[in-house]
């Protein structure tokens, strides 16, 4: 509902502005000029929830929040330069245009349609908790060994334009941290130093993976992921891989690390849950 609202709003505050500005005596090119301007940057604006959500927490194709962009900017500027001046022609009637309200409605829906199209285990639609859930997620974090006590720092959401406003994207998720759990569970393992959260996403089948490196690799990596319900972190250590707790069950899934061709300032991260071509993501461990 505040996706929907906020394009509606978007949509009642050209109509308005375009009204006040033929009242003034505005010319209708004038009209079409500040509808494609002020047309797609309203509607950025109204869709930031969610490009945010589709940008830092889900398993995507980076081009699928590109594309929601894209398709957003688009409609916005074909409404803004086309169908908005119309009604402020030289002997326009007034109409309803039904259709661009069903557009408002369905345009919140985009992300998790081209989720869906994507991952089959992300739902469409979404009242409280969803029937269907992606299950598991994976933390990214950087860590920089020191003989400091150990300290973690939160991965950092962008800030929002309008905080608080209609506008502004949703809290930024407990998952984005490590849990009192996980932390005690590396002090335990006497690990010292800073740990940085780098982002996260989800994943379908699986527990939660705690993936921390603290350099880039010297060799591919791989392991199984932990079955559901399971919480395991792996730590790159100077003597390798160290799993906490050790004795945790592992799931038939299995994630890759490697370093991906022409890039070797880059870890990249294989997903494969054997029921489809493995995810990627090459975004998180930069060097």
């Amino acid at each position: 509902m505040l996706e929907t609202r906020n394009y509606f709003l978007c949509g009642a505050l050209l109509y308005l502005a375009a009204l006040a500005l033929q009242r003034m005596g505005a010319p209708l090119y004038l009209l079409r000029i500040l509808g494609g301007i002020a047309s797609p940057v309203l509607a950025v604006l109204a869709g930031l929830h969610d490009f945010y959500r589709l940008w830092y927490l889900q398993p995507y194709p980076l081009f699928v929040p590109l594309i929601f962009l894209a398709i957003v900017i688009l409609d916005a500027v074909v409404y803004g330069t086309l169908f908005l001046p119309r009604h402020f022609e030289a002997g326009a009637a007034p109409l309803l245009h039904i259709h661009w309200a069903v557009v408002a409605l369905l345009v919140p829906f985009v992300p998790s349609l081209i989720l869906h199209a994507v991952n089959p285990a992300v739902p469409i639609f979404r009242s409280g908790k969803p029937a269907v859930r992606l299950s598991g997620e994976v933390v990214f974090a950087r860590w920089t060994p020191s003989t400091a006590p150990l300290t973690v720092e939160a991965f950092a959401m962008p800030p929002s334009p309008r905080r608080g406003g209609p506008f502004a994207p949703d809290a930024p998720s407990a998952s984005l941290n490590l849990t009192e759990e996980e932390v005690q569970r590396l002090r335990s393992a006497d690990i010292t130093g800073h740990i940085q959260v780098l982002g996260m996403s989800a994943l379908p089948n699986t527990g939660r993976i705690v993936l921390i490196m603290s350099r880039q690799l010297d060799a591919p990596f791989q392991f199984f992921v932990p079955v559901e319900g399971a919480d395991v972190t792996y730590l790159q250590t100077s003597a390798g891989w160290q799993t906490l707790p050790p004795e945790a069950a592992e799931s038939k899934s299995v994630v890759r690390l490697y370093i991906p061709e022409g890039k070797p300032n880059v870890t990249g991260f294989e997903f494969d849950g054997g029921n489809g071509p493995p995810w990627r993501d090459e975004l998180r461990f930069l060097w």
